[in-house]
C-alpha cells in the first residue's frame, strides 16, 4: 500500500493476525505507519456507538476500497430520503475544517515564551534553596530574574533588589539606593524571611 486512503474512504483491510476489518479511514498518518479506521457499530453496541481501530500500515496483507466518500454522498443524493439508511450506519465525512494559521502562529508564540521564561528560571550553579526562594517571589513578582555574569548566582527583583548568597534577609540590597524604594527593599526582605522559615518548618 503506497498511496494515502483518503479520509472517508471505506475499506476492508486484512491483517497479519487473520483479522478482518471494514470501516472508513479516519486518519491515514504516513509519518507513524497507522490507519485509524471507525468501525461499524455492533447490533448490541448500546446508542449505536462507533468504536475505532488503530492499525499498523507494517500488519496489513490486503487492503481494498469498497466506496469513496464522494461515492457515498452521490449515491446518498440518489436516493430518496426514506431510503438513506440502506448504505449502513456511516453518514458520509464532510469536508475537514481549516485551520486558522494565524491562532496557531499565536499558540506556538504563545508556549515558545512559557518555555523561555521557564528556561530564565533556572539558576546555573545555585543551590536547591536559592531555586526555591526565586520560585516563592515569583509568586508575587512577575519581574524577577537571576543576575548575569559574576552576579549570576543573585536574584534580581523588580530591577530594583539584589539577593546575594547565602539568600537571607540581611543579603538583600538596592541596587539603586533611593529613599522612594526602601519599602520595598522592606518587603522583599520580609518574603524571603518567611520563605525561609517555611522552609526550616
Amino acid at each position: 500500500m503506497s498511496s494515502a486512503l483518503a479520509v472517508g474512504t471505506r475499506v476492508r483491510l486484512k491483517t497479519t493476525y487473520g483479522d478482518v476489518l471494514e470501516g472508513r479511514v479516519v486518519v491515514d498518518d504516513a509519518t507513524s505507519r497507522t490507519i485509524t479506521l471507525e468501525l461499524a457499530p455492533r447490533a448490541d453496541s448500546p446508542w449505536g456507538k462507533h468504536s475505532y481501530r488503530i492499525v499498523s500500515r507494517d500488519a496489513l496483507t490486503e487492503v481494498a476500497v469498497t466506496a469513496t466518500n464522494e461515492q457515498i454522498q452521490q449515491q446518498l443524493a440518489q436516493q430518496p430520503e426514506d431510503s438513506r439508511g440502506e448504505l449502513g450506519p456511516w453518514d458520509p465525512l464532510g469536508a475537514l475544517s481549516t485551520l486558522d494559521s494565524s491562532k496557531l502562529k499565536r499558540r506556538v508564540e504563545q508556549e515558545t515564551t512559557k518555555i523561555v521564561d521557564a528556561t530564565r528560571s533556572i539558576g546555573v550553579g545555585v543551590t536547591p534553596q536559592a531555586q526555591q526562594l526565586y520560585y516563592a517571589l515569583a509568586k508575587t513578582h512577575r519581574q524577577i530574574q537571576w543576575g548575569e555574569g559574576d552576579q549570576r548566582e543573585s536574584i534580581i527583583v523588580l530591577d530594583d533588589v539584589r539577593i546575594d548568597k547565602p539568600y537571607g534577609s540581611e543579603n538583600c540590597t538596592l541596587i539603586h539606593p533611593s529613599h522612594g524604594q526602601q519599602a520595598t527593599l522592606e518587603r522583599i526582605k520580609k518574603l524571603v524571611d518567611e520563605a525561609r522559615k517555611s522552609w526550616q518548618s
